[in-house]
């Protein structure tokens, strides 16, 4: 049996103790503790704008999330969490690397039960694919000095107020941002060389009018 007595950050090994005895994480796979960490597994219940939902029922499903397309996640993982442990979530760098941005909650609190939801953007300048069951979140647990007295949060699938808030949202990706900042330089330009063929033409005109009220 596990015995933490003391607060602090827990290893995989701890983890994995701690999961079996309490059920922290209740599909939990052996591979996916790493070091200090547990990596979450993508779920089934998904959100991409402006598509809508996918559902993925198995390993050869997946999901695509285009440049400046926002999406909304659910783990693999049912998470059961204790009154004394707290989580932090984020993005594993291989999906990071590529422009996946996490814009929503970035820990899980004590009593949380159910699938964790994440909102995420794709910053990037290509579609980021997601397969079901692939690692995509890593989460490391932290042990509390004491219980926390809160109440239970249960989240069994994504929240309609969630999905209301993002239907349809999307946002300019850096590709498209590059090429509107591009348009907007050219545009300038062409503005310049008319201001400059203006002033060019009326200096003549000027320096007639001038010498003839000088005269």
């Amino acid at each position: 049996m596990l015995n933490l007595t003391n607060s602090g950050f827990l290893t995989a090994k701890q983890i994995e103790e701690i999961s079996n005895e309490k059920e922290v994480i209740k599909n939990a796979e052996k591979d996916c503790f790493d070091s200090i960490m547990y990596d979450l597994r993508l779920g089934q219940e998904n959100y991409v704008t402006p598509k809508g939902k996918i559902n993925l029922k198995n390993e050869r499903d997946f999901l695509t999330i285009n440049p400046g397309q926002t999406a909304i996640l659910t783990t693999y993982e049912y998470i059961n969490m204790p009154d004394d442990l707290f989580g932090l979530i984020t993005i594993k760098f291989k999906h990071k690397g590529k422009g996946l941005i996490n814009i929503s909650g970035f820990h899980v609190d004590p009593l949380f039960e159910g699938h964790l939801v994440f909102s995420v953007y794709n910053a990037g300048k290509r579609a980021i694919t997601l397969s079901y069951k692939q690692c995509v979140f890593s989460m490391i647990f932290y042990k509390l000095p004491t219980s926390v007295n809160t109440h239970k949060r249960k989240i069994t699938s994504i929240p309609t107020d969630i999905l209301e808030h993002f239907e349809g949202s999307t946002f300019p990706s850096l590709l498209e941002l590059e090429k509107e900042l591009e348009r907007i330089k050219t545009h300038i330009t062409y503005l310049q060389a008319i201001g400059l063929g203006i002033l060019l033409t009326l200096i003549p005109i000027a320096y007639e009018f001038l010498t003839k009220i000088w005269e």
